[in-house]
């Protein structure tokens, strides 16, 4: 019981928001054009929505950390963690977006899983120290 509670007492959570809102623009028009902005539906709209697509594991800024069980479609984890020097961030990536929000994670984390409450609900990372 103890165990237990120790175990579940270092457990941390760490979710992505679900979804982004983003604006694209037109930097430059070309002459003789005009720009228009649409959303999803075809209907003319300067906001877009995004929802969360997949979610990364990178050690510092720079290297993505591959799953210990590689790229299969079981839930990934990544084991061993608390030797890195370097901090370790969760990166959210959106659907039809190239934009990504990052987040570091505490230092001292030795053990992550994403945390996925079915096969269409990617919501994060759970972490232990």
């Amino acid at each position: 019981m103890l165990l237990t509670a120790l175990a579940l007492s270092a457990t941390l959570q760490f979710d992505c928001p679900p979804g982004i809102e983003t604006r694209q623009q037109l930097l430059t028009t070309p002459e003789g054009w005009q720009g228009l902005s649409r959303d999803q539906e075809g209907k003319p709209s300067q906001v877009l929505s995004h929802l969360l697509a997949n979610l990364a594991l990178f050690d510092g800024e720079q290297v993505q950390l591959k799953p210990d069980n590689g790229d299969n479609d079981e839930l990934h984890y990544w084991s061993l963690l608390g030797n890195n020097l370097r901090p370790l961030y969760l990166v959210c990536h959106y659907q039809d977006t190239a934009l990504t929000l990052q987040q570091a994670l505490p230092l001292g984390i030795s053990y992550c899983r994403v945390n996925q409450g079915d096969p269409y609900d990617l919501r994060g990372l759970i972490c232990r120290k």
